[in-house]
């Protein structure tokens, strides 16, 4: 008899060394559950939330439309926004979800109720559960599925199109600061108001629950150097003009070591100037000029010229490379005559990608550069 109790001891232990062990309110507790084979016959393999989609199926934190389809194109609503919250937050504090859908009334009644009884939205906040869900009553509701705490700041960019009287504007931007919302283009762009797509929804997701996948993006704004130019810049960019020489804008980024600045002259003589004659007082000035701005010792090299025009302006575009300290910067000069002024407007940044984007953003009186870099 003894022996059998030792037996049953014995085996008792090892079924539970064999249970995986979960934190109470832990981000370790998001793992995965099964294995993505390519159930969806409708992600195909090239699709930009093919890896998201197959992390949400993994780690059980969205299903499909059915077994063999997700519905890619297919609106979020407001149901699958709360059920997918609750999952979330049930996740988070137990490691597991235990919530079924109602036996009476609607199917998503349970998770509505779960939701609004731990705060993830408040009683009578949507009146049709069946609607699609915009981007900013995604964010709303999402955000609330973890605590505070689980959102490390990554960045302090913002976008452009939320303000105070944004619905659900504070928990747009903690997602925004926490790598999770990145916006539709360069600037940040949310469009609050628009609907979210599944797709759109797995991606946002899968950064929500596991926080390596969370990156901070540099996002832009558009930025006058007076003189009808503007250039979209890294959104920290400060203002680090001389007081002394208004005319000549100087701006800088704290976090990328971007710069954009800009340098006219005015004189009636310049009217009649020939871009060809421009070319070569440049292409010979060049370099000690921006010896004088870089600094002494460094090292600078003219890799390109190209001639472009803005609109129907001619115009000359300079590629160059100089190292400070070891490391090499990009940078692209703009150089053109219009009317009896002349500018040049120098932009440098060391992510060749994020320069690139720099120098095609450039404005001249509204008119975009062509050809683009």
């Amino acid at each position: 008899m003894k022996k059998l109790l030792s037996l049953l001891l014995v085996l008792c232990l090892m079924l539970t060394l064999a249970v995986p062990a979960f934190a109470a309110h832990s981000m370790d507790n998001f793992r995965k559950v099964k294995t993505y084979n390519n159930e969806f016959t409708d992600v195909p393999a090239d699709h930009w939330a093919r890896n998201a989609v197959a992390t949400c199926y993994e780690y059980g934190l969205m299903n499909g439309a059915d077994a063999a389809t997700f519905n890619l194109a297919g609106n979020l609503t407001v149901a699958e926004a709360l059920v997918i919250a609750a999952q979330v937050d049930q996740i988070y504090k137990t490691g597991t979800t235990a919530i079924q859908p109602a036996a009476e009334g609607p199917w998503y009644q349970s998770f509505v109720d779960y939701c609004v009884n731990t705060g993830i939205t408040k009683a009578g906040a949507f009146s049709d559960f069946n609607a699609k869900a915009t981007r900013a009553q995604m964010a709303g509701i999402f955000a609330h599925a973890l605590p505070d705490s689980t959102f490390t700041v990554l960045s302090l960019c913002t976008p452009p199109d939320v303000t105070d009287t944004t619905p659900y504007g504070n928990e747009i931007i903690t997602l925004y600061t926490a790598g999770i919302l990145s916006g539709s283009d360069d600037y940040g762009t949310f469009h609050p108001d628009n609907s979210i797509s599944r797709a759109e929804a797995a991606v946002i997701l899968s950064r929500l629950a596991l926080p390596e996948t969370r990156s901070a993006k540099m996002l832009l704004k558009d930025l006058s150097l007076t003189h009808g130019v503007t250039v979209a810049v890294p959104q920290d960019m400060l203002d680090i003009t001389d007081p002394d020489v208004p005319e000549q804008p100087m701006f800088a980024s704290i976090s990328t070591g971007a710069m954009a600045m800009a340098l006219f002259q005015q004189d009636a003589s310049l009217r009649h100037t020939d871009m060809g004659m421009v070319k070569r007082l440049f292409d010979q000035a060049l370099p000690s000029m921006l010896q004088e701005i870089i600094g002494d010792g460094e090292s600078i090299s003219v890799t390109d010229s190209v001639s472009v025009k803005f609109g129907d302006m001619d115009a000359i575009r300079y590629h160059v490379t100089y190292t400070t300290e070891g490391v090499a910067t990009n940078m692209i000069i703009y150089v053109y005559v219009q009317d009896d002024v002349m500018g040049a407007v120098y932009l440098a940044e060391t992510d060749a990608p994020l320069m690139n984007t720099m120098a095609n953003s450039v404005r001249i009186n509204g008119a975009g550069v062509n050809p683009t870099v």
